[in-house]
Parts: C-alpha cells; sequence; structure tokens
C-alpha cells in the first residue's frame, strides 16, 4: 500500500473533483476518473492512498496527474490564475521584482516567497489585494531556501539581513515559520524581518514567527482612526487587534518598525498619533512617503520628496524622535552583489515559460535569471531586446 503525503499541499473533496490546496491560499483540480485509473484510492486532508501501488508507483504518477493539475493553478481569494515555482519549474528565482531573491548590493536580501494580499489598500504600488487581476506566483519553500543559502554564500559578508516582503502580504505564506526556521538556520545571517499589514497577526503566531528566528516586524500601521484604517485598507482593518500584538512584539527580544504611508488628504493627523504610539512603545518609527507607480493605485498626488523630509523635519522637532531613517540606522551596508548577466541594448531570444504579473508580460529564463518580456504572445520562443538591468531585475522589449 502508498499513503502519501505532502507537507505544502492538502486535499479537499470537490464531487467529481479533489480538490488540491497548494500553500493553502493557492488550489487546484484533479479529475476523480483520472485517480481511478490508477487504482482504488482514499484521501483526507494532508494524504491519500493508494492500496494495490506500491509507494515508488504511486509517487510517480500522482505527480504527474500533480504537475498537469497545478497549470490550473488559481488564487482563492481573487481567483486570479497563478504560477507554482519550484525547483523542477525551470523558473530562476533572481530577476523579478515580484518573487524570488532581490540582491541590491547591500547586507541584505529581500525574500518574496509569493503574489497575494488580504486587503485592498487604495495605495498600493503593485495594485494588489482583493480587487487584483495581475497573474500571482508562489515559490516552493526548499527551492527558495536554497537559492537565498547559495546568494549568502556568495556574498561572502557577515550580519546578513533576510528581509521577506512581498507584493503582497508575506503572512499569506503558510509555511512563513517553517521558512524563517530554515532561514535562520543559515550561516551569517543574523537578522530576519518581515513587511506586513499585521492582520494576520496574533500574539501566538507572532511567538511562533519569533521562537522560529524572526527578528524584526515592519508593521504598516496607517492610522489609529478606525475609519480611516479601513478607508486606507480598502477593507476592513482590525486596529485594536494589530494593537495588541505590536504591543506584544513590543515586550519581547524583536524589534518594532511602525511603518505607515504619508497619504496626504487621508491620514495626516493620525501619523502624530502613530509617533506617540512607538514613543511609548519603544518602537521605530519610519514613515513612508507615498509614491506614484505605473502599476499602482493613486488616490491622490505624491508628495515631492522635499515636502516631504520638511513634515518629517517637523516632526522630529515637536516630537524629539528620529524620523529621517537611513540603510545604516538599520545596519544595512554596502556589499559584493550578484553579477549582471545581461547589458541593456543586448537582444536575447528565449522560451517563454508562463505569463508574467501583468497585461503582456511573460516570464522566460536564461543564464540562470528569469526575465519578464513585454509581449502579447502567450507560448513559444521570443527575441527581445533587455531594457532593465538594475539589481539584477531584468526586463526586455520584444522586437
Amino acid at each position: 500500500m502508498a499513503r502519501l503525503e505532502f507537507e505544502e499541499i492538502e486535499f479537499k473533496d470537490k464531487g467529481e473533483k479533489l480538490g488540491v490546496l497548494l500553500y493553502n491560499i493557492f488550489e487546484f483540480e484533479l479529475d476523480k476518473r483520472e485517480l481511478h485509473e490508477l487504482g482504488e484510492f482514499k484521501f483526507n486532508r494532508k494524504a491519500i492512498e493508494f492500496p494495490t501501488l506500491s509507494e515508488s508507483v504511486a509517487r510517480r504518477k500522482l505527480l504527474f496527474l500533480l504537475s498537469k493539475g497545478v497549470l490550473g493553478l488559481r488564487n482563492r481569494i481573487t481567483n486570479n490564475p497563478a504560477t507554482y515555482i519550484h525547483a523542477n519549474s525551470g523558473i530562476p528565482l533572481v530577476g523579478n521584482i515580484s518573487f524570488g531573491v532581490i540582491d541590491r548590493g547591500t547586507s541584505l536580501l529581500e525574500v518574496k516567497p509569493l503574489t497575494s494580499c488580504n486587503l485592498n489598500c487604495i495605495y498600493c504600488s503593485v495594485s494588489e489585494g482583493l480587487s487584483s487581476t495581475s497573474h500571482d506566483f508562489v515559490v516552493e519553500q526548499d527551492y527558495l531556501v536554497r537559492e537565498v543559502r547559495r546568494i549568502v554564500e556568495f556574498k561572502d559578508i557577515e550580519d546578513v539581513e533576510l528581509h521577506i516582503n512581498s507584493q503582497g502580504e508575506p503572512m499569506l505564506y503558510s509555511e512563513l515559520t517553517a521558512l524563517v526556521s530554515q532561514l535562520s538556520k543559515i550561516p551569517r545571517v543574523s537578522r530576519i524581518s518581515i513587511d506586513t499589514n499585521g492582520v494576520l497577526l496574533n500574539r501566538e503566531r507572532a511567538k511562533q514567527l519569533i521562537d522560529a528566528g524572526m527578528n524584526q516586524f515592519n508593521i504598516s500601521l496607517n492610522a489609529l482612526d478606525q475609519r480611516i484604517a479601513n478607508e486606507m485598507a480598502g477593507t476592513g482593518y482590525p486596529v485594536k487587534q494589530v494593537l495588541d500584538v505590536a504591543r506584544y512584539i513590543a515586550s519581547t527580544n524583536a524589534r518594532l518598525v511602525l511603518a505607515p504611508v504619508l497619504l496626504p488628504g487621508y491620514n495626516d493627523s493620525e501619523i502624530s498619533k502613530i509617533i506617540q504610539l512607538g514613543k511609548e512603545l519603544g518602537a521605530v518609527v519610519a514613515i513612508q512617503n507615498f509614491l506614484e507607480y505605473k502599476h499602482g493605485r493613486r488616490p491622490v498626488k505624491q508628495l515631492s520628496w522635499k515636502e516631504f523630509y520638511k513634515r518629517l523635519s517637523q516632526l522630529e522637532q515637536e516630537f524629539d524622535i528620529k524620523l529621517k531613517l537611513t540603510p545604516k540606522h538599520f545596519n544595512i551596508r554596502p556589499a559584493r552583489s550578484l553579477p549582471k548577466v545581461f547589458k541593456l541594448g543586448e537582444v536575447v531570444k528565449a522560451k517563454i515559460i508562463c505569463p508574467g504579473r501583468y497585461k503582456n508580460e511573460v516570464i522566460v529564463a536564461a543564464r540562470e535569471r528569469n526575465i519578464t518580456v513585454i509581449t502579447p504572445k502567450r507560448s513559444g520562443w521570443v527575441t527581445f531586446k533587455i531594457i532593465r538591468t538594475k539589481h539584477n531585475i531584468y526586463l526586455g522589449k520584444a522586437l
């Protein structure tokens, strides 16, 4: 008899279909008739059994069905199509701003396990959230850890920070605690931090993450006033719950960073309250300037950097607190960077692997990097010119 269990997936009965949940918020379906063709089977939430098959045969045949089914992967929050990036997907984890690992030439590496969000913030720089229409990505945990370890070894420095952030909410990654635990064991990693809206955090969840190795929580708390918080989140935002977990984090050895986005005309009056809260809790207050982006939501016109820093200076004087923060404040230092493998203007030909994040974008792979290519093509080969290489984030335009 074969009994197969998978850490990252769960099974769900859907009548004639077998629902397969991947990292909890992504799902695809298998046709039970195809499973019956393998032999008699039964399943529960975490395992599937084939009484008449050996484990090796059952695993090989089931993995074949799973590899077909996952091509229909969808985000359960938005129903948007999604791509599962795993060690055998043919998609490298360096090259994209949406997923994988980003090395910007410092002692900090950005770690991006998925795209998706449980809010619908009116200022979101990538239009993520409940109303999103973007293609999503989720990365296999072990594949992500291996790539982070490789890059940390390449950088060859002490005190590396791994910063878990997403185009969305990284707390949606169901294996986040296990991911943090594995990342914390990588030699030379001294800090693991996360950007979060705080909604999926509670005291128990925060403790689990801290015990696993999380050292810093950057919470995007934009308002203490419930109405304003809801308005900026584009949906209900549990202010009291987030305040409770913030107070808990402040009582531990982990660093708490309150990181509101200053959105003119919305939360101007709330910023002073958040500063006072930060001083009360001994937290760092890192106010962010709302910026307009090509794919982002734009409820207001952004402040000029001159005006933004003028406001910070006024708040620093009023509350006797440091608000104009630099990378040095967080011990982020220049460091050896991964080499660029393409040059601006270079012409490349590569095979399309999957859709990109936005309409008329696809992902291709070449020279151990993934590249986003602007093209209406959906499959086959594409010839393109490299138009962006900064920080090993590559963008090409089809010729």
